[in-house]
């Protein structure tokens, strides 16, 4: 059980008081036992934790991301040992690491796709990335792809790429089948 702690403490598990806090296990606030376990196993083998990066759940069962500097003393009276530290919050940048990794994972799902010729322009037209088969199908190396511009691969006077050009600078979203120019 939780002996002693701050408000800040008590608002990033989201329990609404100190009182409340005191009745949840320790146990409970950790997704998987074999976490709990590790963090003692290295805290008892150390004595102290510094930047220590684990996972806490809380009250409402989602996820607090946490740094957390931590000794372990013993009371002088009791004789037991307790833990004294600071934790802070990094839930929002663990998040949107998440979510980047999650992106990144989604864009190679689709560059690395064999079955799709996929290219990669920024708003200049000088082409970023493509896949294989885009290169396959243009008789380019990748890194000759990478050298043009998609006036240079892609037909100017295609009306797709036309439309695909207007939707891209009116919303920032683009996808369209365009015919290109082979070497």
């Amino acid at each position: 059980f939780i002996i002693n702690c701050n408000e800040a403490f008590i608002k990033m598990l989201r329990y609404n008081s100190f009182e409340e806090l005191m009745t949840t296990k320790v146990t409970d606030l950790y997704f998987s036992s074999d976490d709990r376990n590790e963090f003692l196993s290295r805290l008892r083998e150390h004595k102290k934790l510094y930047n220590y990066e684990s996972v806490l759940k809380r009250k409402d069962g989602t996820p607090l991301y946490i740094i957390e500097n931590i000794f372990m003393r013993t009371d002088p009276d009791t004789g037991e040992e307790f833990f004294d530290g600071f934790i802070i919050d990094i839930s929002e940048r663990k998040l949107a690491e998440l979510a980047i990794k999650d992106a990144n994972s989604k864009y190679e799902a689709v560059i690395d796709n064999p079955l799709v010729s996929y290219s990669i322009s920024n708003k200049n037209g000088d082409v970023i990335d493509a896949n294989d088969l885009a290169c396959e199908m243009f008789v380019y190396i990748k890194q000759e792809f990478l050298k043009w511009t998609r006036t240079y691969i892609f037909d100017v006077k295609d009306h797709p790429l036309k439309l695909a050009l207007t939707l891209r600078n009116e919303t920032s979203r683009h996808g369209a089948d365009i015919n290109g120019i082979k070497k």
